[in-house]
């Protein structure tokens, strides 16, 4: 009877190395598409805004853009920041949000989140996050701290 245990223990011992080794390969190529993807998506994200102050517009970094700066993003550029619209309205894709890759249309006071692509010739916003505090930069370092 003892001679019979041992081919079982074998192919239960055999499954659990496999079993280990595939789950650590899936991990593996998991990170691999994630990693991808976020350097895709922190490459898309603008390091400098136009900031508008005294009517002026002056192109600067977007680490020195204060809450309650107005910032101007240009047609099929990607929102940096998030803020409140102060345009009438303005047509922006929030696939970043939704998934749904179609423009919606936002009006004056609409809070927009950073990450979303201005489809107007140009839009005005109000900021009310710092790029530390962004939406956009919540979810990287949410991902990040996932993968890790």
């Amino acid at each position: 009877m003892a001679n019979n245990l041992y081919p079982d223990l074998v192919d239960f011992g055999i499954f659990v190395i496999l079993f280990v080794k595939s789950g650590d390969y899936i991990t593996n190529k998991i990170k691999g598409f994630v990693s991808k993807d976020l350097k895709r998506i922190t490459s898309l994200i603008p390091t400098r805004v136009i900031k508008i102050s005294n009517n002026l517009e002056d192109y600067v970094n977007i680490n020195i853009v204060n809450v309650n700066n107005v910032i101007k993003i240009k047609s099929n550029e990607i929102i940096p920041l998030d803020g409140i619209l102060l345009n009438y309205k303005a047509n922006v894709n929030t696939q970043i949000i939704d998934g749904e890759n179609i423009s919606k249309t936002f009006f004056k006071n609409d809070f927009i989140f950073s990450g979303m692509k201005c489809k107007s010739d140009s839009l005005l916003l109000l900021v009310k996050n710092k790029n530390t505090d962004s939406f956009i930069n919540k979810v990287i370092t949410k991902i990040l701290t996932i993968q890790s």
